[in-house]
């Protein structure tokens, strides 16, 4: 008898913690709030480490700052080098996109083996 018994007592405690997992669950969900008004928009920041230029550097940047996004866009990008090649085309883009947050940030310090990533720290 206890042994036809077994196979449910051992799945007895599961099938209550899943059950109470749910119901939990369901609870918690339930009392969240609705979406975000539907005129808010959260903003976006997009950090973007450069190192040399591309024939096609400005064009990529530029469209960053063309995406269809409502909320506020910000751009950060960050250089190691003042004497880097690409920092002409980011203040070239910085004026051709006023409306957007646009940053340069020039660290020549080196935080770790990947020196793009580096920048960005």
């Amino acid at each position: 008898m206890l042994f036809t018994l077994l196979p449910f007592i051992v799945i007895l405690p599961a099938l209550a913690y899943s059950l109470i997992s749910l119901v939990c669950a369901a609870k918690y969900f339930k009392s969240l709030t609705g979406p975000v008004g539907a005129g808010a928009h959260p903003g976006v920041s997009i950090l973007k480490p450069v190192k040399g230029m591309d024939a096609g550097s400005y064009d990529n940047f530029a469209s960053f700052c063309r995406q269809n996004h409502a909320g506020a866009l910000q751009l950060i990008f960050a250089a190691a080098s003042p004497d880097d090649q690409v920092i002409p085309v980011i203040r070239q883009l910085m004026a051709d996109f006023p409306e957007h947050d646009i940053s340069l940030v020039i660290n020549p310090a080196i935080h770790g083996p990947n020196y793009k990533v580096s920048n960005l720290i």
